[in-house]
């Protein structure tokens, strides 16, 4: 199977178009300083299945906000965490 520049240049521009959508990948501790970036997070990844590095660190941060912090924050964590 031959293939020519044009094509080569089009799966490579593919492959790194692909690979630019997933979302960087922050740590837990990062997680649990960004608490709107977790949430955020989480919730894409309870409505997606999405079960990376990246989601495993949002739960985790998830969890500890659901049980520390103000009031509200434990709340909508919880709610969140509780599929309401």
């Amino acid at each position: 199977m031959k293939f020519n520049v044009a094509t080569i240049t089009v799966i490579t521009a593919a492959v790194f178009t692909l690979s630019a959508c997933k979302d960087e990948m922050k740590s837990e501790t990062w997680y649990k300083s960004h608490a709107d970036e977790t949430f955020k997070v989480y919730k894409k990844c309870l409505e997606t299945g999405e079960g990376s590095q990246n989601c495993e660190n949002a739960r985790h941060a998830a969890r500890l906000f659901s049980v520390s912090g103000d009031q509200s924050q434990q709340d909508k964590f919880t709610d969140l965490i509780n599929g309401k």
